[in-house]
């Protein structure tokens, strides 16, 4: 790898302070005027251009003294690129020397920035090209837009200015134009029709504080969208859409998890305003809020008094009463012996039809579900689920593990994916996500039943409520809740319903005091409960998900009938089944195997994690699990009846089945007639007699390499990786062996050695961004960890 450090001379562009003094004229002292502030700055203009024919070999590794670009005195620095060149692998990395934010930019990237950088906070950064081979590197600096302090002149309505700050998370700041703009509920975003052209060009969200000068500070560059396709109307209206930011790939409405729900009114009660006006010191262009009294409208203009400033142009015009958007603000008309200030009516039928949204809103039980289970893992989306309006937050789908650490599952309670509320970012305090299920018609039904897992790991864990309703979601009953620190394991709920052919179900989901409370569910199942009873029929496997349920998973699984599944090769599986083990639970089954590997077994679990003490082992050549049933010979079918009580307890959502051969291949387990009671079925009594005259049920749990067996420890750093990641494994012995994988089971890397080297470097640049595993395999055992690739 090679990075090039850039030299740059600098030459300031003359300003007229006549303009400037004219355009603050105009501005302010314009009886009715438009509420943008432009931010205050200067250009720079840059004579440097570099050309490389770069480093042919890609393993080369060699730092250069950095360079920094420095315009003394500015408050912060966007850069601008010419004739730029970076083929497939090199990139141009930027860091602030202010607040250390940086920004990453490639070939399409920097496309995606019009050849420009984000906005950087202070008066230096350090830039870096780095290249990985790729011949011919050409980068030139044609310009630098360097902040400058504020200026200005306040006004207000009345005689104070009464605006506070806010954190609303859907209310961005368009940049340098100095303009407000605001997510809606389909993604897109809404801001003034005056505020759009040339200078209309990055949305930011999560604005900190000003210089007490006046100077704005700039968020990160994870924070900051480039602005694309915009729609504009001559009724002061404006529709338009970012991409994807660049630094982590989300959409801002993603990443915000907030937007505004859009309604057409005829008047309104309360209006609130919350934008980026100016104001002095740091509270100027940040975001505040002030409400006031609605005037009037007409069919095109919305009239109200409420405080705002230059900045605030395109701020939504909200109805305090109900959250909704209905307009968005244009101008500002009061001043402090009267008048009103104005927006543009949401009714504007241009307007409107530009947002993309529907005034009709669709029937929740146009569609009812009456086939009986229905299941939902959100292995391939969120099915008919849908998002609903009129709350802070959505639910995300998501595998792997949630950003934060302490907080949110590490794995999905069956299969990949679950979802979960975010409450990092703006996501806190007490914000409130829901999502409606799709409506059901559980009449036939002799006891409906709704039964889900849940993870609420977190110091400040909000709560989780089900509610239901029987009138279309005209009002909602609550049928189940719980608040706090559940712990770091996935939890189970059967929750009663209410009979009614017209059912409607939603999650309710709410984040506490701070970040720690990220929210899951998982594994949604609504059937006929047992009433009461066990149920002594077999498990049926047709139609249901059969998932990975180790890491070592590598076979193959087929479900030969309803009745019967058959694992080959190193293959651990797992279903869902939500269940609580009591002291009278029994497993019964029936085995056979054609081939022996290292652990045929079967168990319940909470988790993906393969666990000996919750491993029945049957059949094997490796001593591990609980092996007080391990007695399997020939290749015939054997019946089983384990008292699963009498060795553990507790609420489970998954039952797993082994068929462990890491040494090779070929083996198999055949299982069938798999049943799960209370002691109530025909053969419980005899089993459990049997089972303790035999043994007396002293759980016999034998570990892989129990002799001295010492697991290798591993770290890896940095972790989330970019492109070199540093592997230590001091404590492996001998002779060993490294992967990494997909979550999928994919192989990206693998390599092997002898404990002298210690370490191994490895270059993950070329894997697309997401989670994989690193694993370590010595003479002493095997040790997994996860990387994040950015």
């Amino acid at each position: 790898m090679k990075k090039l450090y850039l030299n740059l001379k600098l030459k300031a562009y003359a300003f007229s302070p006549f303009y400037a003094a004219l355009i603050l004229a105009v501005f302010f002292f314009s009886s009715t005027v438009h509420a943008q502030q432009p931010l205050s700055m200067k250009k720079v203009s840059y004579e440097w251009k570099y050309t490389s024919t770069g480093d042919k070999d890609p393993t080369t590794l060699r730092q250069e003294r950095d360079h920094i670009v420095e315009v003394a005195g500015a408050t912060w620095l966007r850069l601008y690129f010419e004739n730029v060149t970076l083929g497939s692998e090199s990139y141009i990395r930027l860091t602030s020397l202010e607040d250390g934010a940086v920004q990453i930019l490639d070939a399409r990237k920097l496309a995606q920035w019009g050849n420009s950088s984000a906005y950087f906070n202070g008066d230096q950064v350090r830039i870096e090209v780095i290249s990985k081979g790729d011949a011919d590197i050409s980068v030139a600096i044609k310009e630098v837009e360097a902040g400058e302090p504020a200026v200005g002149t306040l006004s207000q309505c009345g005689s104070t200015d009464d605006r506070i700050p806010s954190t609303d998370a859907a209310i961005g700041r368009i940049v340098p134009v100095g303009c407000t703009g605001w997510i809606i509920k389909n993604g897109k975003m809404v801001t003034a029709g005056h505020c759009t052209g040339s200078s209309m060009q990055v949305l930011q969200f999560n604005v900190p504080q000003s210089n007490s000068n006046g100077s704005i500070v700039h968020p990160a560059p994870s924070d900051q969208y480039t602005i694309t396709s915009v729609v504009d109307g001559s009724l002061d209206w404006a529709v338009f859409e970012t991409s994807p930011n660049s630094q982590t790939g989300l959409t801002a409405i993603a990443a915000q998890g907030k937007s505004f729900d859009v309604k057409q009114v005829n008047s309104a009660g309360t209006i609130r305003i919350t934008g980026f006006g100016v104001d002095s010191g740091t509270r100027n262009q940040t975001q505040q809020t002030h409400s006031g009294p609605y005037s009037s409208s007409t069919s095109t203009k919305l009239y109200y008094t409420v405080d705002t400033e230059g900045g605030n142009s395109g701020s939504p015009v909200i109805d305090e009463s109900t959250g909704h958007a209905i307009g968005v603000h244009t101008h500002g008309g009061c001043t402090s012996s009267g008048g009103s200030n104005s927006g543009t009516n949401a009714r504007v039928a241009e307007f409107w039809d530009a947002m993309g949204l529907d005034t009709t809103p669709p029937d929740p039980c146009a569609t009812t579900i009456s086939s009986f289970p229905y299941t939902e893992s959100f292995e391939s989306g969120i099915g008919s689920w849908a998002q609903q309006s009129g709350d802070d937050l959505d639910w995300t789908r998501d595998s792997g593990g949630t950003p934060s650490s302490g907080t949110g599952p590490a794995s999905a309670a069956g299969g990949s994916y679950y979802l979960y509320v975010e409450a990092s970012g703006s996501g806190y305090p007490s914000k409130t996500a829901l999502i409606n299920m799709p409506c059901f018609n559980v009449s036939g039904l002799s006891q409906p039943s709704l039964t889900f897992s849940y993870h609420m790991e977190g110091t400040s864990m909000g709560n989780l409520v089900v509610e239901t309703s029987t009138n279309g979601g005209s009002s909602w009953s609550t049928a189940w809740s719980v608040s706090g620190n559940q712990g770091s394991a996935w939890q189970s709920a059967s929750v009663n319903l209410p009979s009614s052919s017209s059912l409607s179900i939603r999650f309710r989901g709410t984040t506490g005091s701070s970040w720690s409370s990220d929210i899951a569910i998982d594994l949604v199942s609504v059937k006929d409960a047992d009433g009461g009873g066990s149920n002594c029929e077999t498990i049926g496997f047709n139609g249901v998900t059969f998932s990975s349920y180790s890491i070592a998973d590598d076979g193959n699984y087929t479900v030969l009938d309803d009745a019967t599944v058959l694992l080959e090769d190193n293959t651990w599986r797992s279903i869902p089944l939500n269940y609580t083990v009591t002291t009278n639970t029994v497993l019964e089954f029936e085995f056979r195997s054609t081939s022996e590997g290292e652990i045929h077994g079967i168990g319940f679990d909470t988790d993906a994690s393969t666990e000996s003490g919750a491993t029945f082992k049957v059949h094997g050549t490796q001593n591990w699990g609980i092996t007080n049933y391990d007695n399997y010979s020939g290749t015939n079918w054997v019946s089983y009846s384990i008292p699963v009580g009498d060795f553990y307890t507790g609420t489970f959502n998954r039952l797993f089945f082994s068929n462990d051969n890491d040494a090779g291949s070929g083996n198999n387990s055949y299982f069938r007639n798999v049943l799960v009671h209370e002691g109530d079925c025909p053969t419980a009594a005899t089993a459990k007699a049997t089972a303790r005259s035999t043994s007396g049920q002293v759980p016999e749990i034998a570990h892989e390499g129990e002799e001295g067996f010492v697991a290798a420890e591993m770290s890896i750093f940095p972790n989330p990786a970019l492109d070199i990641i540093h592997v230590n494994f001091a404590k492996a012995e001998g002779q060993w062996d490294l992967k990494i994988t997909g979550l999928e089971g994919k192989e990206y890397f693998h390599t092997t050695g002898a404990t002298s080297q210690g370490r191994i470097s490895a270059n993950v640049s070329g894997l697309p961004d997401g989670v994989y595993i690193v694993s370590l395999e010595t003479e002493k055992g095997k040790v997994h960890q996860k990387i994040i690739k950015q």
